[in-house]
């Protein structure tokens, strides 16, 4: 039998072919792979069943086993004994707690003499177990909990326990709770008490049977931290076994340190009497008219900053590590002031009257917030201009950027930048011709400055605009406040500089502020950052007076192209 197969046409594109781009293997970079450094700390656990017998035996098991802490349940130490911990602090720190009533019971640890640990107060009301608790503070912060509950039912012991949990916070601190806590895993009434450690989310380090009857009585517990290299050993002076094992602690981050910003209260003093206070403290005219450059410098800025210390001291407080929300203006400051006013008024006095003034504030301050921060982005994204700008701002508020790295450049390093900076600058220019290729034509001599009189010194320091640098030993509108005392001495100083061709030493200092050129730049390379450096009043007011007749003299006296003489013959050191 024969079949006719019908041919089919169909309309079909012949597939395209489209050439890839291949994948260029030096684009790749290497990704650094940085492991994180961890602590190993050997601990032991051991029920040593009466340490009264045997203190030299557990300080030289500890001793050989290279242990830094060692915690001991059932030491059967009396509260008069000193005799056993003085033996057991040979070679650590022994730090235990008795049983108050009663014999056998106590808990204890050997810590090395090498940490620094606070004592935590024991709880009060428990009655079905012992404990001992201490956290380390040095070299590392970690919390120990020694654990003995006496065998027998467990009456109260989750309750007691849950309790004695609740007062280490999760807030990252590792924490190790070990010891005898006589309770058969393998038994119904370990589900509650797994239920339990689980909740504070302590995880129990798997060991072998630490009893010689075959049982896991002694256990450890840990958070925030690991166990490894666990080794159980048996004893044959005691029924439980010596647990060993090493603590693995990750090192915290270096954290940075902290900004702090130091601040004077100035609206409580009073311009008059602190001047009187710098004309009483301030030496003589004819004392300070004998006094170099220097040192009357040194002693007129001393002055001035301990005077203003005493009315005046600094008081310090950390620093803003986010820059202010631009849609918080100055009326959401005041209104947030008065609302932290009432808030520490009703915390004070917990008066109903005072909570409802609390709350219809926070109400109303929540309220203006809100509409501030709506027209401020409803203005901004109606005043982008292009698209570009556009989806940057909806970028910024979806996906903040983060902040920058912290930077860990010194003043040394802006020294030398900005020197060389500076050196690549100046090499780009030609070698100016000397003093020998030009020609006097008209002699000139410029011998001495014309001194100062106070009344110079009044309008310079008056006419200053009062912008303060924090190298100030007062600050600007204080000294314009205060200037009928200190003109006399501001004088002498001046002229005195402009007479030894001296420049004072406390003025040649400078504040250099980095800024970043954008915010989003790297802040660790020098080349992104720009610079401002405020200058002093002081150190304005006497180069004012020395560069002003000199202008005086380049402009009239010199002929073109001549360096003034003023600074050939009166270079300023």
């Amino acid at each position: 039998m024969c079949f006719q197969i019908s041919t089919i046409t169909t309309n079909t594109r012949r597939a395209r072919y489209v050439r890839r781009r291949k994948a260029c293997l030096t684009n790749l970079r290497p990704v650094p792979l940085t492991s994180t450094p961890t602590l190993s700390i050997p601990l032991g656990l051991w029920n040593c069943q009466s340490a009264v017998n045997k203190a030299d035996f557990i300080s030289s098991i500890a001793t050989h086993s290279g242990l830094s802490l060692m915690a001991l349940t059932e030491t059967w130490i009396k509260p008069e004994d000193t005799a056993t911990p003085a033996a057991l602090s040979s070679h650590f720190t022994c730090s235990h707690t008795p049983r108050t009533t009663g014999r056998g019971g106590g808990t204890g640890l050997l810590i090395s003499k090498d940490w620094k640990f606070d004592l935590q107060p024991p709880p009060t009301g428990n009655v079905s177990f012992e404990s001992h608790a201490v956290t380390v503070t040095h070299p590392f912060k970690i919390h120990f909990v020694v654990i003995y509950r006496p065998p027998g039912q467990l009456g109260n012991f989750l309750e007691e326990l849950d309790v004695l949990l609740s007062n280490y916070p999760e807030d990252g601190t590792p924490l190790v709770l070990l010891g005898d806590f006589n309770i058969h895993l393998d038994k119904p009434q370990a589900a509650d008490f797994n239920t339990l450690l689980a909740s504070f989310d302590l995880k129990r380090v798997s060991t072998t049977a630490t009893h010689k009857s075959g049982n896991q009585l002694d256990l450890i517990y840990t958070r925030c931290c690991s166990v490894d290299n666990t080794l159980v050993t048996p004893l044959h002076t005691s029924d439980h076994f010596l647990i060993t094992a090493n603590l693995a602690l990750t090192p915290e981050a270096a954290h940075a340190p902290t900004r702090v910003t130091f601040r004077r209260n100035l609206r409580s003093l009073s311009p008059s009497r602190l001047s009187s206070v710098v004309a009483s403290l301030l030496p003589s005219l004819s004392h300070f008219s004998a006094l170099d450059t220097n040192s009357a410098t040194d002693t007129f800025c001393s002055t001035l900053t301990s005077c203003l210390d005493n009315f005046c001291p600094l008081s310090s407080r950390p620093a803003r590590t986010t820059p202010s929300a631009p849609w918080l203006s100055d009326v959401l400051r005041e209104h947030r002031s008065k609302l932290r006013a009432a808030e520490r008024k009703w915390l004070k006095s917990r008066n109903s009257t005072d909570l409802s003034v609390y709350q219809s504030l926070l109400s109303s301050f929540s309220a203006n917030v809100f509409t501030a921060k709506a027209s401020y982005y409803h203005d901004k994204i109606n005043n982008c201009c292009d698209a570009r700008t556009l989806f940057k701002t909806f970028s910024s508020l979806l996906n903040p950027p983060p902040p920058p790295p912290q930077s860990t450049l010194t003043a040394d390093d802006f020294a030398v930048f900005f020197t060389n900076k500076t050196r690549t600058i100046s090499d780009q220019f030609s070698t100016p011709q000397t003093e020998d290729n030009f020609t006097t034509t008209n002699a000139h001599s410029f011998s001495s400055f014309s001194p100062l009189s106070e009344t110079d010194v009044s309008k310079l320091i008056l006419s200053s605009h009062p912008t303060t640098c924090p190298l100030d030993p007062i600050p600007t509108h204080l000294l314009q406040a205060i200037s009928s005392s200190v003109i006399p001495s501001l004088t002498h100083i001046i002229n005195s500089s402009l007479h030894s061709g001296t420049f004072p030493s406390a003025f040649k200092q400078a504040r250099v502020s980095p800024l970043l050129k954008k915010p989003s730049l790297n802040p660790a390379l020098l080349e992104k950052l720009q610079t401002g450096i405020p200058s002093s009043i002081h150190c304005k007011d006497t180069r004012t007076s020395c560069v002003q007749p000199a202008l005086y003299v380049s402009c009239t006296e010199q002929p073109p192209g001549q360096q003034p003489i003023w600074l050939q013959k009166w270079p300023l050191n």
